[in-house]
């Protein structure tokens, strides 16, 4: 067993408008395919930017709004997920504060 630790060390990102947000890389799998967490602060946005990979981003605590190519924003909350596909423009924001495991694949499936 391996305990992995990353309260510390994520990485600021502010990237397409973006605010409030950090990203912690947990791991890359074979075949291109990134594990990761992000947590975005009281008013943090992702700002709208295409998906480099399909990309799954699941919320694990908190709350916010989500929106993919036709802008539209959908309320999102601890225990929903969100799938984006290759290149989707998209973009993610909360008043409150969220957490979130990011998965990144070029071949993901949803179960």
């Amino acid at each position: 067993m391996r305990l992995l630790r990353y309260g510390d060390g994520g990485r600021r990102v502010e990237h397409y408008g973006s605010r409030g947000f950090t990203h912690f890389r947990v791991g890359l799998v074979e075949g291109n395919a990134a594990v990761g967490y992000v947590q975005l602060e009281e008013g943090g946005v992702i700002g709208r930017h295409p998906a480099p990979a399909p990309q799954l981003l699941i919320v694990v605590d908190g709350s916010g709004y989500v929106s993919g190519a036709d802008g539209a924003e959908q309320r999102i909350a601890a225990g929903e997920a969100v799938h984006w596909e290759l290149g989707e423009e998209h973009e993610t924001r909360t008043d409150q504060g969220l957490v979130a495991v990011v998965v990144e694949a070029e071949s993901l499936q949803l179960g």
